[in-house]
């Protein structure tokens, strides 16, 4: 049905008691918990489904079927112009983070430093108050793309000087355009970590990461900078962002809804 809305339900054969009313009320308590923005985009909604409002006050994406082929339930980019901005605001400056991402990706951007931005906050890349998500491969400013080694990359701190962040990827396992992910990315003030659906792929261990606040604002599907925009080419569901590090009983339980 044309605009069909997602219902968030938790699903787990793990369970035994799945409708026990107390599993319920602290899991769906265990998911709002440090929640700053959510986009799930149902029925094309732009709104931040979280108590902070961070509402997309820009969009020039286009409706698109989301993982379950439910129409205009995620949003298309097409890696040349397409993007959405949300507004700074002091929750968007986390101590610590997660983002948690629902995306398919349809193509690798061959542009000069050929990097995909999922989202991010912070421009230049050497500036305070720095997160991203992204796709990207091995050497992401080398002459060439390398679409046989593509991986999804998550970094976080103050990147004065450029490189100071922690970070993680997933770039033991390339990834497949067309195909759908879901990735969480953490940092709990000691360790950067990346998972692929619940397996955690890859960690940093690198204490003490600060982040100061910046006044830049949060950009989805591209990079804020004119001169690398970093277009992201494909689909996105579903975008989460935590001031916490997730634990691994929290991204199942992400991982499990059928929303």
């Amino acid at each position: 049905m044309s605009g069909c809305k997602k219902t968030e339900t938790i699903h787990d054969t793990t369970i035994n008691n799945i409708h026990d009313s107390t599993f319920i009320k602290d899991s769906i308590g265990d998911l709002i918990n440090g929640l700053v923005a959510y986009y799930n985009f149902n029925g094309g909604s732009l709104k931040d489904s979280s108590n902070f409002g961070n509402e997309i006050i820009f969009s020039n994406a286009v409706k698109a079927p989301d993982r379950f082929g439910n129409p205009d339930n995620a949003y298309a980019f097409n890696g040349v112009n397409n993007y959405m901005r949300v507004a700074n605001d002091g929750s968007l400056n986390p101590d610590n983070i997660s983002f948690f991402v629902i995306v398919k990706v349809n193509g690798f951007s061959g542009a000069n430093c050929h990097i995909n931005n999922i989202l991010g906050k912070g421009t230049p890349d050497d500036i305070n108050g720095y997160y991203s998500m992204r796709v990207q491969d091995s050497f992401p400013c080398g002459p060439l793309v390398d679409s046989t080694h593509e991986f999804f990359y998550g970094s976080f701190g103050d990147n004065i000087p450029q490189g100071a962040t922690t970070g993680a990827s997933t770039d033991t396992i390339p990834l497949q355009k067309g195909q759908w992910y879901t990735i969480t990315f953490t940092y709990d003030g000691q360790t950067a970590k990346i998972y692929r659906e619940t397996t955690l792929i890859s960690s940093q261990q690198k204490p003490g990461i600060n982040l100061t606040d910046n006044a830049n604002d949060l950009f989805i599907g591209r990079h804020e900078s004119d001169v690398f925009p970093y277009w992201f080419n494909g689909v996105i569901d579903e975008i989460r962002i935590y001031n916490r590090a997730l634990p691994i009983q929290t991204i199942r339980l992400l991982n499990n809804l059928n929303n």
